[in-house]
């Protein structure tokens, strides 16, 4: 993640849930998992520009979606 243009503090806030999913899934909670992710990608979609650089989040998105699609 240093690679892409993301503000420290949005950056941190990635990080952290999907250090939560992590967690979740090695408790087999794939379903909360799937629904941290979900909401996630949501984030990604809406955050201001400033935040994050589009294509930034666009890959971050598609990267996201390839994870939740290995959990069904």
């Amino acid at each position: 993640m240093n690679t892409l243009s993301i503000q420290k503090g949005l950056k941190n806030g990635i990080i952290k849930q999907i250090e939560a999913v992590e967690k979740l899934l090695d408790k087999g909670l794939t379903k909360v998992a799937d629904g941290i992710l979900k909401g996630l990608v949501k984030q990604l979609q809406n955050f201001p520009k400033f935040l994050i650089n589009p294509s930034d989040a666009k890959a971050l998105i598609q990267i996201i979606e390839t994870i939740r699609a290995s959990l069904l």
